[in-house]
């Protein structure tokens, strides 16, 4: 279950992810940090890009995996076996799933997961809500 520390960071003013490879919080910012290798072999960092933290959304994992061996993270859209459309949540100190309109079900107690497949997030594929972003 370490991947449930895992995080995605999606940044709403660009409409993407944002590369978490090396990604820091940093005093209101999240700083995205590169390394590269200098002429001596020695390595430095350097700032990549910075991000506003209200433009950025954290994700984070479940730890759980779909029936294609895929994480599952806070946010992602999945297809059930039966053909029905749900996304994760977090809610109370445990993991949802929410389906439309309103029913809700905790993921962390459930074994229906293991047979639902990824089929997007609620970013990139808010048309499955029903509704405009």
């Amino acid at each position: 279950m370490t991947d449930r520390f895992k995080f995605r960071f999606w940044n709403k003013s660009k409409n993407r992810y944002v590369n978490t490879e090396k990604l820091v919080l940093n005093d209101g910012t999240y700083t995205q940090v590169g390394t590269k290798q200098m002429n001596n072999g020695t390595y430095c960092s350097y700032i990549v890009n910075e991000y506003n933290f209200s433009d950025i959304i954290q994700e984070q994992c479940t730890g759980l995996k779909d029936k294609n061996d895929k994480l599952i993270y806070e946010g992602d859209w999945l297809k059930t076996k039966d053909g029905y459309y749900c996304y994760v949540v977090w809610f109370e100190g445990f993991w949802w799933v929410k389906s439309l309109p309103s029913e809700a079900m905790d993921l962390e107690h459930a074994e229906f997961y293991k047979e639902c497949e990824i089929v997007g997030n609620i970013h990139e594929n808010a048309d499955l809500l029903g509704e405009d972003k």
